[in-house]
């Protein structure tokens, strides 16, 4: 009795061994996957913790007194802060120039990390100026919004600093398709994710969401597997994918939003435009 269950044992010995290495090298793996992510977040992060905040009105926005760098491309950074009002500016209101208040998304912040003197908000400013038009030029641009978060941006900020000229900046590349999924960004950590409810039944994509190694290798295959972008490529690519209807609806949306920034800027007696970026070319700094 005593030897078959010593034979017995021996023969359950792999097993336990197996499961023993198994669990030996998922622990490692976990430690090593920590460690890394905490290496990533700190050195390499394209958008450290504590520069958005989540808003009411626009969802997200740059969190005030902000101070630090993003990085958007391999090795360039931008780094900048924010003001009380989460601009980008250094001048803190009341302002004593007429103002120029410009929104957008990223190519109105600064496209692939330009220096802050470089965007085309201060270059606007310095052009006024070389031609003897003193004008404070304020940079309320976010990356990732949306035609409707900028026109809402722009009302909540309006009434604080009290602009003679308002300015959306509208990029036809993405911003149209933007229109249809207002909600798509959420904040963590910080940091711009993709709204849960886009992959509610999928409780590993939500996890690794909070992942800065998962975004980023997630960027770099994108990258890898489209490395063509124009507004042709983009359009081509958004109709290809949602078809001329559901294109057609978000231009509808774009319309009521246009509409909405001329009704407002006619009712404050505020001198409106848009510029309309239709390839990064146009753009300063790149």
């Amino acid at each position: 009795m005593r030897d078959e269950t010593r034979a017995q044992s021996i023969r359950g010995r792999p097993k336990r061994m197996l499961l023993s290495s198994i669990l030996l090298s998922l622990f490692f793996f976990i430690l090593f996957f920590c460690i890394a992510e905490w290496a990533v977040r700190h050195q390499f992060s394209r958008y450290p913790a504590g520069l958005y905040a989540n808003d009411s009105m626009t969802r997200y926005t740059f969190a005030p007194n902000f101070n630090g760098c993003v990085q958007i491309e391999e090795g360039k950074r931008t780094c900048f802060h924010t003001n009380s009002l989460g601009l980008t500016n250094i001048e803190e209101p009341p302002f004593e120039k007429p103002i120029v208040l410009v929104v957008g998304d990223s190519f109105t912040f600064s496209v692939f990390d330009c220096p802050m003197n470089e965007t085309y908000p201060a270059a606007t400013e310095h052009a006024l100026a070389a031609l003897g038009k003193e004008y404070t030029v304020l940079n309320a641009g976010i990356p990732g919004y949306s035609i409707t978060q900028d026109v809402a941006r722009f009302k909540q900020l309006a009434p604080i600093v009290s602009p003679s000229i308002g300015v959306i900046t509208f990029f036809i590349g993405n911003d149209i398709y933007d229109e249809g999924i207002p909600d798509q960004f959420d904040v963590i950590d910080g940091q711009l994710v993709m709204n849960p409810k886009y992959y509610a039944g999928n409780a590993v994509q939500r996890f690794l969401s909070h992942s800065v190694i998962y975004r980023r290798l997630s960027a770099i295959i994108t990258t890898l597997l489209w490395p063509t972008h124009s507004p042709q490529y983009d359009a081509a690519m958004y109709l290809s994918t949602n078809g001329p209807t559901l294109f057609s609806q978000n231009i509808k949306i774009a319309e009521k939003d246009f509409l909405d920034f001329k009704e407002y800027c006619d009712s404050q007696n505020i001198t409106c435009m848009v510029n309309i970026v239709s390839s990064r070319d146009q753009v300063p700094g790149v």
